[in-house]
């Protein structure tokens, strides 16, 4: 029961420190997003909890690319180094137990786009300074959020969010990239 209690508390001030920075209402930035014709989809690996809850990285590719082709945005799915990803990263951690039953989760879900990015920079060369440019994967846009969930209701709520998320994706790329 102590470590029931001791978790709850960890994790509900957890919460509100997300909570005051803005974990769940970052200022993405918009413009990154302009031009973007296709993207690829890259769900990194779910941990023990989230498969033991039947979360699978399939099925969330395919709700992704569902909504996303709905949008008409054009999936990618022969991405290679250059290619705008969206990463999808997902943790979840029992967040209260009784009788050896889970009965909360905790979970945090964090949507990126990460694209090739050109940042120039001086070398010297032969006492010189030369400009050149290099060019790096960086994140170019992320929303995130961290819940607390039943873990009754948790398959639902996490699809929930991630929906939400990937709307807010949506309607900030349509909004640099409208419809023709």
């Amino acid at each position: 029961m102590k470590y029931v209690l001791i978790v709850s508390i960890l994790l509900c001030s957890v919460l509100v420190v997300a909570q005051s920075q803005g974990v769940n209402n970052p200022t993405p930035d918009v413009s990154s997003l302009t031009g973007i014709g296709s993207i690829c989809i890259s769900i990194d690996s779910l941990n023990q909890t989230l498969q033991k809850q039947g979360i699978l990285a399939e099925d969330l590719k395919i709700m992704l690319e569902s909504m996303f082709r709905s949008s008409g945005l054009t999936v990618d799915s022969g991405c290679d180094a250059n290619s705008p990803k969206l990463h999808v990263r997902t943790m979840c951690l029992p967040a209260s137990v009784q009788n050896n039953q889970t009965i909360g989760l905790a979970y945090y879900v964090r949507l990126e786009v990460v694209q090739v990015c050109q940042v120039p920079q001086g070398i010297i060369v032969d006492g010189q300074m030369k400009k050149i440019n290099m060019y790096y994967s960086l994140p170019t846009w992320s929303k995130e959020t961290l819940v607390i969930s039943s873990a009754l209701q948790f398959s639902d709520n996490l699809h929930k969010d991630l929906r939400s998320l990937t709307e807010s994706f949506l309607s900030d790329y349509l909004t640099v990239n409208p419809k023709r």
